[in-house]
């Protein structure tokens, strides 16, 4: 084989991808270091909603938090990361629903919680519609499922979605390293992700001062800014690695990153007003 033929082969085919085991930082980060304690804040209803929701939902917060492998409660609010508030809403609807068998009365639960805490606020909203329940002869019970249990089933579903959102993600982001032809600041810096975040982004930074186009480096670059939750910086090395060398790993870091960013700025930014019963 010519040597341009193995040149040719070793820098476009024989190059290792390094998976990366990444704990990735919450949705809503705090601005220093990784969110772990949780205060419990005020919790109040609006509307026609039942005020026991209002403690449903402050009870609900912290037996989430004390379940979750990543949270914990604080002594005290002065002790915590995040001191979580809320407003609960709920309403119930009565309605019918035809079916072959003849009409049933339905009921209609809208249950929404708007939490703040320290980096901003996030809006959970269910709807569910009861039916009775179908006897064995075909015929329909008159009794629906009771609506307080309903709603605060609803409320604590709510609940346990935000919890796991500010929880850390464990992902796998491949890396592909070069072997021979690459930079070796790339290589080096590909090779401390794991163990020196810092460090990489020191190696890397050099290598795209010799060579902006180095597609290995903006992709490394872009796992150390979506670590250090950036997820903007991120988005741009994942998206600029894929423009200069279209491999399926940097695509996919690329709309992995971008998903999540918009799913972040939708918790960051819910609607103004929560939606009102049908």
């Amino acid at each position: 084989m010519r040597l341009w033929a193995v040149t040719a082969l070793l820098a476009c085919g024989c190059t290792r991808v390094v998976v990366i085991e990444a704990n990735m930082p919450p949705l809503l980060l705090p601005e220093h270091g990784p969110l772990e304690r949780i205060a419990i804040g005020r919790f109040t209803v609006s509307g026609k909603t039942p005020p026991a929701l209002a403690q449903v939902a402050a009870d609900a917060l912290a037996d989430a938090v004390r379940k979750s492998p990543a949270h914990r409660l604080a002594p005290s609010p002065a002790q915590a990361q995040m001191i979580v508030s809320g407003v609960v809403y709920s309403g119930i609807t009565e309605g019918t629903a035809r079916r072959p068998d003849g009409t049933l009365k339905t009921r209609t639960a809208d249950v929404s919680v708007t939490l703040t805490g320290t980096a901003g606020r996030t809006m959970r909203l269910l709807t569910v519609t009861e039916y009775p329940a179908v006897e064995d002869k075909g015929r329909f019970q008159e009794a629906l499922p009771d609506a307080d249990a309903l709603q605060s089933g609803l409320v604590q579903a709510c609940v346990q979605a935000f919890v796991r959102d500010v929880s850390p993600r464990r992902i796998r982001v491949p890396v592909p390293r070069p072997v021979v032809f690459g930079d070796r600041h790339t290589r080096r810096g590909i090779d401390r992700l794991a163990t020196d975040p810092a460090g990489a982004v020191v190696d890397l930074t050099e290598a795209l001062a010799a060579n902006p186009n180095d597609a290995a480096a903006l992709n490394a670059l872009g796992l150390c800014s979506e670590l250090a939750g950036n997820l903007e910086l991120a988005v741009s090395g994942y998206t600029y690695a894929a423009a200069i060398d279209p491999r399926p790993e940097y695509q996919q870091n690329m709309r992995r990153a971008h998903d999540l960013l918009e799913r972040r700025n939708a918790l960051l930014n819910p609607p103004a007003t929560p939606r009102r019963p049908r």
